[in-house]
């Protein structure tokens, strides 16, 4: 850390093996390897990132970056019913036709609207769970990938 307490060429927070390096006639620091851009701030005395869509921060301890406790956005009604839209809808809509075109009686096809509609809600419900753990809703997500981080390294 230089003297005024800013981070001169520590390791980046986020990727863990590039560099901190001032940014030309800016107030903002870069990482070498990764690239992502960061502030320093003095009142609070922490690092913040500022290319991404979470707001994540932390705290030089002298020897590793902490990682500051960020309070998230509670789960709104709207992003509820959105999140219910997503997945419900589709599988509804699945069903709705599969019982307006009726299939043929006898047919070898009879299970694949209920198995479509059943593969429909697995890949949505899944494609809502992955969106909310990679956007921290679902804090893990920085545990483990921090985890698989250290155990690799």
């Amino acid at each position: 850390m230089m003297n005024d307490n800013r981070p001169a060429s520590e390791i980046c927070p986020i990727c863990g093996c590039g560099r901190l390096a001032p940014m030309t006639l800016m107030d903002a620091y870069s990482c070498t390897l990764c690239l992502h851009m960061f502030s320093w701030t003095d009142h609070e005395k922490c690092l913040e990132v500022l290319d991404a869509s979470m707001p994540k921060s932390w705290s030089w301890n002298g020897h590793q970056w902490q990682r500051k406790k960020v309070v998230f956005q509670s789960m709104t009604a709207a992003k509820a019913m959105f999140i219910g839209f997503t997945i419900c809808l589709p599988v509804v809509m699945i069903v709705v036709a599969g019982y307006v075109f009726w299939h043929l009686p006898n047919s070898p096809f009879t299970h694949l609207i209920m198995l479509w509609a059943a593969m429909s809600l697995i890949v949505h419900g899944g494609l809502v769970a992955w969106t909310l753990f990679a956007s921290d809703y679902l804090s893990s997500h920085a545990i483990v990938s921090v985890q698989i981080r250290e155990f690799f390294a």
